[in-house]
């Protein structure tokens, strides 16, 4: 019955991401002016042989920005949901400029982890949250052990957005190797 109930409240809040905060507020699931090409390269994205690694298998693609990841079988698992988002502009300052202006829904309401330095190379204005005070709440009348970890950076003309749901005690510096690993094939991507 537990694990139901984990897979029922993991694949909610999923849901909810997807629909709420993936695209402007005054916009929902429209390209909306300023949020950059209708349709962003495969290349920008993370392998899929990456997250196979880690035993995270593709999730249907709804919207072709997002590239969800899940593990909803093995509770055990480190990593339940990998979130892997970008946003492709022409040029560098329109994917800041939208990156500054829309830090706050991307953010998913969530608590910026301000003091947490990690370093991912030839990244601009990184920001680390861990999931929202309800989401957190909802964990926990549930009795479900996970947490969120949300980094949000651009890379040249890309704005990106990895959210990690973790099971048990994983830190944020060790989920954070999906948002290196995004950095990195953005970087290979743009032939940086």
């Amino acid at each position: 019955m537990k694990n139901t109930l984990i897979t029922i409240a993991a694949s909610v809040a999923l849901a909810i991401f997807t629909i709420s905060f993936t695209a402007p507020a005054k916009a929902p699931m429209l390209q909306a002016k300023g949020e950059g090409h209708e349709k962003v390269s495969e290349k920008l994205f993370i392998d899929d042989a990456f997250f196979k690694k880690y035993k995270l298998e593709a999730s249907a693609r709804a919207i072709q920005r997002i590239h969800d990841w899940t593990n909803m079988v093995d509770k055990d698992n480190k990593y339940a949901v990998v979130n892997d988002i970008r946003w492709e502009f022409d040029k560098p300052e329109q994917a800041l400029d939208y990156y500054q202006k829309n830090l706050t829904v991307n953010s998913q309401k969530g608590v910026e982890l301000k003091g947490t330095r990690i370093n991912i190379p030839g990244v601009t204005e990184l920001h680390i949250y861990k999931e929202s005070a309800s989401i957190e709440n909802l964990n926990k009348d549930l009795g479900i052990s996970t947490m969120e970890y949300g980094y949000l950076f651009v890379v040249d003309k890309v704005v990106a957005k990895v959210w990690v749901k973790v099971n048990g005690d994983v830190k944020v510096d060790e989920a954070a190797l999906f948002a290196k690993e995004a950095a990195s094939t953005i970087h290979k991507a743009l032939g940086k």
